[in-house]
């Protein structure tokens, strides 16, 4: 079936679809994307979507991917000092609690988070997440995700970063040795908060200026 669908969708040119080549062994489907094996090799199809428009009414919200994040408190903060709403996501085995924000968790599972991540999500908004492959999904439906160290995703830079994180995968599978994360400085915090404080202001001068051309 997989290889019947590929076949299709590679021989038949269809508009607005953009083949990028992904080495992943994990199959996904999602609204804007799908990611299939031919030949041994997968292929990441993004199905761009369309131009998103926020409705009126809807505000910028923030979501975190809190299993496992260092910078929920730094998010959390940052978000109330711009009146932006705040919504915690984890499993089961986390339990988070934060005064004024909403936490919403789901059963523990293989991705469980980042599926409720992704159905929650409005096109607009920020999203705190280390997992490549969730920031791929949030930048498919429109949203802006960011890396607790700063780092913007990107259209630009995803597909590099996903490559990246299968390689290492595959080194670890045929027993090689990684060098594991260092640990966290201030200056990674200090990185974050300036790179999300700049996301969030962004983002807020442009609802505000959307709001006021619907006036």
């Amino acid at each position: 079936m997989w290889e019947q669908l590929a076949f299709l969708l590679l021989a038949t040119p269809v508009p607005g679809i953009a083949l990028k080549t992904v080495a992943a062994p994990v199959y996904r489907c999602h609204q804007f994307s799908i990611l299939i094996k031919l030949g041994g090799r997968c292929f990441f199809i993004f199905l761009r979507p369309p131009i998103f428009v926020r409705k009126a009414g809807l505000s910028l919200r923030v979501l975190i991917d809190a299993d496992g994040c260092p910078v929920v408190d730094h998010a959390i903060r940052i978000a109330q000092r711009f009146g932006i709403p705040v919504l915690l996501l984890c499993d089961t085995a986390h339990a988070f609690s934060r005064p004024g924000v909403r936490t919403v968790t789901v059963s523990k599972g293989a991705d469980s988070v980042d599926f409720a991540l992704v159905n929650l999500l409005r096109p607009g908004d920020a999203v705190v997440t280390q997992d490549y492959g969730l920031a791929a999904m949030c930048l498919a439906r429109g949203a802006f995700p960011i890396h607790q160290d700063g780092k913007r995703y990107t259209a630009e830079n995803i597909d590099a970063l996903l490559l990246a994180r299968h390689t290492a995968k595959q080194i670890r599978r045929a027993g090689g040795r990684l060098k594991g994360p260092s640990k966290r400085t201030e200056e990674q915090d200090r990185a974050f908060e300036k790179a999300f404080t700049q996301l969030l202001e962004t983002q807020q001068k442009k609802e505000t200026n959307t709001d006021e051309d619907l006036v």
